[in-house]
């Protein structure tokens, strides 16, 4: 399987249950070591059966712009520290450019 967030070939096969309603169904999911996204094998033909109407993400309230926002910077920063972790020649670059302790 190729990733379809960065094209990454390399990942690992796991099977996880639907929980949120209990139907308890099996779905095989891909995890890419490249990238670190989780994203399911096969997307079945009728999502329809999977999101009912009342799913939290079709409810037209918005989370509102602070949320969100913090919500993107929170993803971001995960992103970004995973992938400073892969090269740990990054990470103590970036290190270097902390201010000394006890700096403010």
């Amino acid at each position: 399987m190729r990733c379809r967030i960065c094209g990454g070939a390399v990942g690992s096969s796991l099977i996880l249950q639907e929980l949120m309603y209990g139907t308890r169904e099996e779905f095989e999911y891909w995890r890419c070591e490249l990238c670190g996204s989780l994203q399911i094998g096969v997307v079945p033909d009728d999502l329809s059966r999977h999101y009912p109407p009342d799913y939290y993400s079709f409810k037209t309230k918005g989370l509102g712009l602070r949320r969100t926002s913090w919500l993107v910077l929170a993803g971001s920063a995960h992103r970004f520290g995973r992938h400073l972790l892969r090269s740990q020649d990054k990470l103590w670059d970036v290190l270097s450019l902390l201010p000394p302790s006890g700096g403010r």
